[in-house]
């Protein structure tokens, strides 16, 4: 027992300083970075290239990747992306720390590659023996003090130290400091770099008891999520403790669990359950998450593309109709695969187009309706259609797990519980062989509906041609239509459209349920296409892939979604053929973040323009002045204002 506990307070200490680094930076911004441990885990690797791949001391090389290499990304991070996007919808900053993780992965992976490495230890192997029965490493000694030394620095720094002061002015009134002469910018980009080799030292600390690897070391951020929300993102002392707590119930539960495959995926899962219940319990207490600039902004991701007219869809789907009978036998496939694809990503038109949120487990959704349908049609022999059928119902009843608390909180909580539903299916529900037939998966035959042969490509290729121009349609029209213009005053501001009698319950449940829907369909259709399923195909760097790439393409219009799938299979294919597939991400991720600071709809608005009448409900964006975001509901102000569009769409 005490030593789970030993283990689990050495751990839980490296979870609560990254917490800490988390939460300075959500404070003194308003930027709830996803990409912390992205971050730490490209100083880490420089701690690697240093120490042990060119063999300096570890002093040195242990200065030079915290004191300068991570300090320089965080300042450069700030002063390149968010400088410029702090002011915006809260969306669009998180979606940019979703593209800066796929910048920094791709990086990482075209330096070091995705291989494991071995990272020694900071501390000198020592063995203490505190009783006759109970020892002690030097490695956990070290890192406890280590980790609770910084915690208390940081503290005094914020507490008693001028610059420490300065920051808290900038947290607690923007436009107070700057009236006084602190230099906000300066200061924010100052956290940014403290908070940078925090999350370094994170991953130099956590390395040895995980392994050094990309996506380790990037998802150690989501305890470090659970931490902070305990704290309730204001509270450095409580953060440290929520890190605490978590990794002392980690190390219990991998000491008293069975050893079963079930027992083990909840222990790994314990994070995200923490992460989902302390978001729910916050949100439904009425416990804001507090402290930060962006707290209650809502809004689009980059320009609001609203068609009028069928011609860019109808265009694009007859182009594709066309063409691709003369393409390449490989190319077929990848435009197949895209069609499939865009129906999942019309998901992200509707919840982060329209509604103005951020969804991170579309590919779950994806998962569920693929591995549901290859079960029920190569095991129970059910026909095509009714295992369709079923595996799209499951996945709309298991939605509810975040269509449900969706009706009650948006923002930062909502985007956090998608991505906590996310880590658990891909972490408990997708590893469980009794659910996704392990790691080897299914098997999938091509069947015949209603008389089209699916083992036929071409046949294969226009069904799923007409059924991502139906859901396509689909989504237009309730974008241009009647819901489309209550969805828009729902996310401009909820309180209004209450008032004006719309049923915002009504309105984010259509939001969510379509959207899984869409999800698990595309899953179907993906499972007969490539005819083998497995649940490692729709993991969560999948859902954070898709949506960095949705909004590259354009999450503001149904043919922004066709776009950005034909993106995501045509671009790496030229790139391999260029020998350069190594950099796809870093592509990806670039675009994601060019197409957010520039404020536009992405590469579809560009295309397309011609064709449509867009509406542009946000300036082009420049350097972020003083702070202005509210901290209350709406005024009646902004009720009057957004009358207009309820009385249009025939609220009462």
């Amino acid at each position: 027992m005490l030593v789970a506990l030993i283990i689990g307070l050495s751990i839980g200490s490296i979870y609560g300083l990254t917490a800490m680094g988390l939460v300075l930076t959500y404070r003194t911004s308003g930027v709830f970075n996803l990409a912390h441990g992205a971050i730490g885990m490209v100083g880490t690797y420089v701690f690697w290239q240093l120490r042990v791949e060119w063999g300096w001391p570890a002093p040195v090389a242990l200065l030079v990747a915290v004191g300068i290499v991570s300090p320089v990304i965080g300042a450069l991070v700030h002063l390149l992306v968010f400088r410029w996007v702090r002011e915006r919808p809260i969306a669009v900053t998180l979606v940019a720390t979703i593209a800066l993780l796929v910048v920094l992965q791709g990086a990482a992976g075209a330096v070091w590659g995705t291989i494991y490495k071995d990272l020694p230890s900071l501390f000198p192997f020592r063995l203490y023996a505190l009783t006759d029965s109970f020892n002690v490493t030097s490695e956990q000694l070290g890192t406890m003090a280590v980790t609770l030394g910084i915690a208390l620095v940081l503290l005094w720094y914020l507490q008693r130290t001028r610059f420490g002061l300065k920051t808290r002015a900038v947290v607690d009134n923007r436009d107070l400091a700057e009236v006084n002469g602190y230099d906000a910018d300066r200061i924010q980009m100052m956290s940014w770099a403290v908070a940078a080799g925090i999350a370094t030292l994170s991953g130099i600390l956590i390395s040895p008891f995980i392994q050094l690897s990309i996506l380790g070391l990037t998802l150690v951020v989501i305890q470090a999520m659970a931490a902070a929300v305990v704290g309730r993102l204001q509270s450095l002392p409580l953060t440290y403790l929520g890190g605490l707590g978590l990794g002392i119930l980690e190390s219990l539960l991998a000491k008293f669990l069975p050893s079963s495959q079930a027992a083990q995926g909840l222990k790994v899962s314990a994070a995200f359950l923490v992460l989902y219940a302390a978001v729910l319990l916050a949100s439904f207490m009425g416990k804001v998450f507090g402290g930060g600039v962006a707290e209650v902004r809502t809004g689009l991701l980059g320009r609001e593309v609203r068609p009028s007219k069928l011609a860019p869809l109808l265009v694009l789907f007859a182009t594709l109709a066309v063409v691709s009978p003369f393409l390449p036998t490989y190319v077929r496939f990848l435009i197949t695969s895209a069609l499939v694809t865009s129906i999942a990503f019309q998901g992200f038109v509707l919840v982060s187009g329209l509604g103005g949120q951020v969804l991170l487990c579309q590919a779950a959704f994806m998962g569920i309706g693929a591995i549901m349908y290859s079960r029920m049609v190569t095991e129970w022999r059910w026909p095509l259609a009714v295992a369709a059928a079923v595996a799209l119902l499951v996945a709309l009843v298991l939605s509810l797990a975040v269509s449900l608390p969706a009706v009650r909180i948006r923002g930062l909580p909502l985007a956090l519980l998608t991505l906590a539903f996310g880590l658990f299916m891909d972490s408990f529900v997708f590893v469980a062989k009794s659910f996704s037939g392990g790691y080897s998966g299914f098997t999938v035959p091509r069947p015949s509906l209603f008389g089209l042969d699916l083992a036929n490509d071409q046949t294969l290729r226009y069904l799923a041609l007409a059924v991502a121009l139906a859901v396509a349609l689909l989504v237009r029209n309730l974008a241009s239509g009647r819901t489309g213009r209550l969805l828009v005053a729902v996310k401009n501001s909820e309180s209004a459209a209450e008032s004006f009698g719309t049923s915002v319950r009504r309105v984010k449940l259509l939001l969510f349920s379509l959207s899984s829907v869409f999800g698990a369909l595309a899953g179907v259709l993906t499972a007969i296409q490539i005819q083998s399923v497995a649940a490692v195909q729709f993991n969560v760097s999948q859902s954070i892939l898709f949506l960095a790439v949705a909004v590259l393409g354009g999450v503001g219009s149904a043919q922004g979604a066709i776009v950005g799938a034909l993106l995501l299979y045509l671009v790496p294919d030229f790139l391999n053929k260029a020998g350069l597939l190594e950099y796809q991400q870093l592509l990806f991720g670039a675009g994601a973040i060019g197409v957010l600071v520039a404020g536009r709809g992405g590469i579809s608005d560009m295309i397309f323009r011609p064709f449509v009448g867009s509406r542009e409900r946000q300036t082009r964006p420049g350097p972020a002045g003083p702070s202005s975001a509210p901290t209350v509901e709406p005024d009646w102000a902004a009720r009057r204002a957004a009358a207009p569009q309820l009385v249009e769409a025939g609220a009462s």
